[in-house]
């Protein structure tokens, strides 16, 4: 896996609104999340944003503003926290993009980055029930990866996943398209999350 992906900063946004309890969209995303963590190397660096109306960066690891390498104690911490999240409140795009770009940011400037390629990974069921809309929410991705190529000539790939057949497709394919990203429904009970 290394040999075939190379380093990588690795971001894992991870939606715990309260419609994630609904038709086991909860499981899908700790159990996508916790095969990511356990595919990265020693060369990787990863952050875990959980956002509900708020984001916060679980796995408290050193400097809870930054990757952290993904030693294997590391990812420990990491799938135990993924473990423990709870669906419950809002849904603010606009604040779990801004944490996992400070995330970023501040890895790269502390010169704690793998120096290499950059995923995030969005996972979520719903539509933006809190903060700035989608078009704010798009911008903000747009110029933050922008900002990121001129600042330190990194490529940054957002993946965008739609959860469940009720999930509200149009904000998550619109930030994946306007940013040369890549959007991917997932169907509800599956495990087409975890392949993809």
């Amino acid at each position: 896996m290394a040999g075939s992906s190379g380093p990588k900063d690795v971001v894992l946004v991870i939606d715990v609104s309260g419609s994630m309890d609904d038709y086991g969209r909860m499981g899908l995303a700790k159990n996508a999340a916790t095969t990511i963590i356990d595919t990265l190397t020693v060369a990787d660096r990863v952050a875990i944003i959980a956002f509900s109306g708020e984001a916060t960066q679980i796995g408290d690891i050193g400097n809870a503003s930054s990757l952290i390498r993904a030693t294997a104690e590391n990812k420990r911490v990491l799938i135990d926290a993924i473990n423990e999240l709870e669906a419950n409140g809002a849904t603010n795009f606009y604040a779990a993009f801004e944490k996992a770009f400070g995330a970023l940011d501040n890895t790269i400037r502390n010169e704690a980055t793998s120096g290499c390629n950059i995923a995030v990974l969005f996972l979520t069921d719903g539509q933006i029930t809190e903060g700035p809309k989608e078009d704010e929410v798009i911008s903000l991705v747009n110029n933050r990866t922008a900002q990121l190529a001129e600042d330190f000539n990194r490529k940054t790939t957002i993946f965008t996943f739609s959860l469940g057949y009720q999930a509200d497709h149009t904000v998550t394919k619109s930030i994946a398209c306007a940013t040369t990203g890549i959007w991917t429904p997932v169907e509800d009970f599956s495990d087409d999350l975890v392949k993809e």
